[in-house]
């Protein structure tokens, strides 16, 4: 039974807001310079370029679509889906940035997959108290076999027992 832990809302900010926002901030970039009597300079017009695009380059252009297949990750960035064995997991984190959709999960892997030795994934909405870990990264250790990080040394060797690695693409 598969099952998404990433948000449904993942294409809008990789295939829509991605597209949209860049074309939109150069377009405003080139109008502030190219405006007669503007008082734009060239170094600021870029300026406020890089000011918007960098978070939206960062953030959503990393993001993946997750799903739990049985004993398996099944990740895609739109473009390419790979099926990861959930042995090759070495660590899940979630990491928070001023609220931005406030939580990032990033599933730290053995062996490089294609998508390299980390994804991100912006998880389904939790209802918790602000700063409350998301029950998924739980999952995701469990499924792994990992030990929670509080109680261990993180010997990697120990957590990982087989050497499987990412297979193909679908």
């Amino acid at each position: 039974m598969a099952r998404l832990i990433s948000t449904s809302v993942t294409v809008i900010y990789k295939l829509i807001f991605v597209p949209i926002g860049i074309s939109f901030f150069s377009l405003c970039t080139i109008l502030l310079i190219t405006q007669e009597g503007s008082r734009w300079s060239f170094f600021k017009s870029w300026v406020f370029l890089a000011l918007w695009n960098v978070p939206v380059l960062l953030f959503c252009l990393p993001l993946k679509e997750v799903i739990i297949e049985g004993n398996q990750l099944v990740v895609s960035n739109f473009v390419k889906k790979v099926r990861i064995n959930a042995s090759n997991i070495v660590d899940v984190t979630q990491r928070y940035w001023c609220g931005f959709y406030s939580r990032f999960v990033r599933i730290h892997f053995k062996n490089p997959t294609v998508f390299g030795d980390k994804i991100s994934f912006i998880p389904k909405m939790y209802l918790s108290a602000i700063g409350n870990q998301h029950p998924i990264v739980d999952e995701l250790r469990q499924l792994a076999r990992l030990s929670d990080p509080q109680d261990s040394d993180k010997d990697d060797e120990t957590r990982v027992t087989s050497e499987d690695n990412t297979l193909g693409p679908d």
